[in-house]
């Protein structure tokens, strides 16, 4: 079976409720072409009992995924997170009695994504750079790899071959400082379960990724998040928080829906929140920062009613009035679907937030519906 990170678990007999034995020889790996986590065991029931399969990641406590027909001796985890030491715990059920545990070894997954080379096409890494003494690995697919460390700009892959080829990145994930791929036509796959390194700025756009990135913990992003004009990506973000030490902040053109995120705590940072032409119905925005330059959230795809856009001014208003810009800033909120704030042009809470800023000597440029 492809994949990297193969472990073994303890294999463990002890009986619980004097009927069933654990399963035995465990393990766990990280398929590429699939992208998924596999899991296989030696069914010690004779065919009669269910598993039940859990997973953690990164020390994570363990999230149950489902439970398998009875004599099952194997397990595709579809959800398995990229970029992430993974552990496998599984279980023997039958009726109401349940086996003890048997847990795999970690494994270590990489971020994976794939090209569709039907015609031969240079597939470029925009950017990738690395902490100085840490090597990341980019497989091909194709039985070519390389290493890279340091500062690397436009890498580009020439393929020789037509095909599909299953492209990943391991090694020092968590010390990649910049990503970049954009305007890659031929990318595609679906990235919904990478985990983003603490630190890292990604650029992703332009191009076939697909996936729900509802789960994705944006308070791990770190100077710069820039994922966008991917019409297929979706997901809820409004759970989600950003890290207040973003810089640029940009999901605009794809199916995301909810409430725009909030940051964590105000920031000395952020100059641009950008959640332009998706489908967002309000926002949870409560923390602005004060270099901030452009926030945008216009041109929603559903409605974002007259009291979300009355709660957005009073929450910067209220933001601003204790917290002073530094720059200029653009507050967008048009869009035919947009709400018309209370008082148009006059609402309340505009005007202070535009008194705010000329108090610091800076302009508050606000764009939205008046009719």
């Amino acid at each position: 079976m492809p994949g990297i990170g193969i472990g073994i678990g303890l294999n463990r007999l002890r009986l619980v409720g004097g009927s069933i034995d654990s399963p035995t020889n465990l393990t766990a790996s990280f398929d590429i072409p699939s992208i998924s986590g596999q899991v296989s065991w030696v069914d010690n029931s004779g065919g009669t009992a269910q598993y039940e399969i859990y997973s953690s990641y990164n020390g994570n406590p363990y999230v149950f995924l489902g439970t398998t027909l009875a004599g099952a001796t194997s397990y595709i985890d579809t959800t398995c997170k990229q970029n992430a030491s993974v552990v496998y715990r599984i279980r023997a059920k039958k009726g109401g009695t349940r086996s003890e545990y048997a847990t795999t070894s970690a494994i270590n997954t990489p971020l994976c994504f794939k090209t569709d080379q039907s015609t031969l096409t240079a597939v470029v890494i925009n950017a990738l750079n690395i902490a100085a003494g840490k090597t990341v690995t980019v497989n091909w697919g194709d039985g070519t790899n390389n290493n890279y460390t340091g500062t690397n700009t436009n890498i580009v892959k020439n393929y020789s071959t037509t095909g599909q080829f299953n492209i990943s990145m391991s090694g020092d994930l968590n010390n990649i400082s910049v990503f970049q791929h954009y305007n890659q036509s031929k990318s595609y796959g679906s990235i919904s379960n990478w985990i983003f390194y603490p630190s890292g700025s990604y650029t992703i756009y332009n191009n076939a990724l697909t996936g729900n990135i509802s789960q994705y913990d944006l308070s791990r992003v770190g100077s710069g998040y820039l994922l966008y004009n991917n019409t297929e990506l979706t997901g809820d973000l409004t759970n989600n928080n950003i890290k207040n030490t973003c810089v640029n902040f940009r999901l605009y053109g794809t199916k995301i829906y909810g409430k725009a995120p909030n940051l964590l705590s105000g920031s000395s940072t952020l100059v641009t929140y950008q959640l332009q032409s998706c489908y967002l119905s309000g926002t949870n925005i409560t923390n602005f920062g004060t270099p901030l330059t452009n926030l945008d959230l216009s041109g929603q795809k559903v409605l974002f009613p007259t009291s979300e856009v009355d709660k957005f001014f009073k929450a910067a208003a209220d933001w601003y009035q204790v917290n002073t810009p530094t720059a200029n800033c653009t507050f967008n909120l048009s869009g035919a679907n947009m709400g018309i704030p209370t008082g148009g042009a006059s609402n309340v809470d505009i005007v202070r937030l535009i008194g705010y800023y000329t108090a610091a000597g800076f302009a508050a440029t606000i764009i939205c519906r008046t009719s």
